[in-house]
């Protein structure tokens, strides 16, 4: 049986490509098939420092595949459906006008499912920035991109502006938008961050063309400022939030209640956007412009 790493590359044995032994490998459906067990990492306590810088703007959502930057890019005229592919190790930019379906790109993440045999990297899901939202799941490399399928969600079940944190393993979205078609205001406590749930295998066609997952559940909580990315990580939803002049933090939120679990604090009042994680304690958040920075937590 094909074994592979936590981003969807094969590998001939459960180490990854640093050498060290993996903790988690899956199938290419994406069902685990090998545990080394669950580390303890410590959410709570995290340093900072730099991962790569380079020259992309305007910047949204991305997601990184073994050392490669996908970054979506679209400005405030909504100039979108653009994506850039760069090089981690050496900060240098492979492509950086890809077309790709992405309608401004808000958040980005990998999923295990290959399109066929022998592509080099998973589907890639991107959120748009529309009301109602919509998915694309594309198929790419680091110079193209191919929409395979849309997925389309209900504007009364997500909330507005809602972003993917795509849970990989047990096939499900989660949603995560606003009450009201504002990102900047609680609206005097009116306005709530919206969790929906949603199940990935279970997808019915629309006359557009377009798929809706089934809807499972959904769960409101107090409202967060302008989320900028979302990921799905250790059983938790990992939101950035902030803005230009606004000081940026990434909270951890448990999707069945809308909690708060954690909170990193990343000390920058530039416009944060996305998230990826690299390793199980490892996640990268981007800057306005195109730096990124890693928040290493504390692990054993």
């Amino acid at each position: 049986m094909a074994v592979y790493n936590i981003y969807g590359t094969q590998l001939n044995a459960v180490y990854g490509l640093n050498g060290n032994a993996l903790q988690k490998a899956y199938n290419k459906a994406g069902t685990e098939i090998f545990s080394a067990g669950s580390p303890t990492v410590d959410y709570s306590t995290y340093t900072k420092s730099d991962y790569c810088s380079v020259s992309l703007s305007p910047t949204q959502g991305f997601d990184i595949h073994n050392g490669v930057i996908f970054q979506f890019l679209a400005n405030s005229s909504n100039v979108s459906n653009r994506m850039a592919t760069v090089n981690a190790s050496n900060s240098s930019v492979i492509s950086n006008n890809i077309t790709a379906s992405a309608d401004h790109g808000d958040s980005a993440s990998f999923s295990t499912e290959y399109y066929a045999e022998g592509d080099t990297y998973p589907l890639l899901y991107v959120t748009s920035d529309t009301n109602p939202a919509k998915v694309y799941i594309n198929r790419v490399t680091t110079t193209t991109s191919t929409l395979v399928k849309t997925l389309s969600f209900p504007l009364d079940k997500t909330g507005y502006y809602a972003a993917l944190c795509l849970d990989i393993e047990n096939g499900i979205a989660y949603m995560v938008g606003y009450s009201k078609q504002n990102f900047r205001t609680d609206d005097s406590g009116t306005n709530k961050t919206v969790i929906s749930k949603w199940d990935l295998t279970d997808l019915t066609a629309n006359q557009d063309g377009t798929y809706t997952p089934a809807y499972i559940s959904s769960v409101e909580r107090a409202f967060i400022y302008t989320m900028q990315g979302q990921q799905f990580h250790d059983g938790m939803l990992w939101i950035s939030s902030g803005g230009t002049n606004v000081r940026g933090y990434i909270y951890a939120l448990n999707p069945s209640t809308g909690e708060l679990l954690y909170t990193v604090d990343t000390e920058t009042t530039t416009e944060i956007e996305g998230l990826a994680y690299i390793s199980d304690h490892e996640m990268v958040f981007g800057l306005q412009g195109g730096a990124y920075k890693l928040v290493t937590f504390g692990y054993s």
